[in-house]
């Protein structure tokens, strides 16, 4: 049965591959369009057109570093990063019901942050590659 009212952040994870990433904090996912101005000589009053172009979309993750994780460890992307590996994501609650968003993606950036007295965290940016499918779980 699908989720009713808010979800909460805990449920909507990233999955590369058939895993979700361990130890995730917060998912992004977010979609841009470039838009231009289409300024004619037949247009009055100070009027614009737009004209669409083209979409992209990135997805990042943050969460905490450990050596022992399982599922698409800091070290597992840091593979896929140095291989240029096109990964295969997710962007779903893993609910019946729910939306699940799939798309091809490439790591653009990875960083593993350690201060002094603090859990060691990593965060990674995914950049979508060709188009997003949305389905629903079954």
């Amino acid at each position: 049965m699908a989720t009713t009212g808010i979800v909460d952040g805990s449920l909507l994870r990233i999955k590369i591959g058939s895993s979700v990433v361990s130890y995730a904090t917060v998912s992004n996912y977010s979609r841009t369009r470039n838009v231009e101005d289409r300024i004619h000589k037949d247009l009055t009053s100070g009027q614009v057109e737009k004209s669409l172009k083209e979409a992209s979309g990135t997805v990042s993750i943050e969460g905490f570093y450990a050596e022992d994780a399982t599922n698409n460890s800091p070290e597992t992307l840091e593979t896929a990063f140095e291989n240029k590996t096109q990964l295969s994501v997710d962007f779903t609650t893993g609910v019946t019901g729910d939306s699940i968003r799939s798309f091809s993606a490439y790591i653009s950036s990875l960083e593993i942050n350690a201060e002094a007295q603090q859990d060691v965290t990593f965060s990674a940016t995914l950049e979508i590659d060709g188009a997003v499918t949305i389905q629903t779980v079954t």
